[in-house]
């Protein structure tokens, strides 16, 4: 699912997020945002989301983590090794999680030195106008 804008893909496991990523990228698209549970098959969020933030293609792309079976030391890894920008504990807000999102690929936007007109439909306004 999608929009003129943004795409949304949805994977089961780590490492087929990894190979749409690879596959994404050769194609010419920009990662902005990934969430991941925590809990997949074969790699954890952690793992998954440390793998992201160790590819220079993706340095810039934000990270989210959810769970609702992560310890504290799960926490800290994923704070630590894979930098992620933002953590969420189940259950939670969807409009919340949008929000955060929303903001995280406002400033990816940025970040990347994106025209933030064109996007203008999916930017958070009160990230813009900082």
């Amino acid at each position: 699912m999608g929009s003129k804008s943004h795409d949304i893909s949805i994977n089961d496991s780590g490492d087929e997020a990894l190979a749409v990523m690879d596959e994404l990228d050769a194609e010419g698209h920009y990662i902005g945002v990934v969430i991941s549970d925590h809990i997949m098959p074969g790699k954890n969020g952690v793992e998954l989301l440390t793998d992201v933030i160790n590819d220079s293609r993706f340095i810039k792309t934000k990270k989210v983590l959810l769970t609702g079976q992560a310890t504290h030391q799960d926490t800290i890894a994923a704070i630590n090794q894979a930098r992620i920008e933002s953590y969420f504990e189940k259950p939670w807000d969807a409009d919340t999680l949008v929000n955060c999102v929303r903001t995280l690929l406002t400033e990816y936007i940025f970040d990347m030195g994106f025209d933030y007109q064109a996007w203008g439909e999916v930017l958070d306004s009160t990230t813009v106008l900082r």
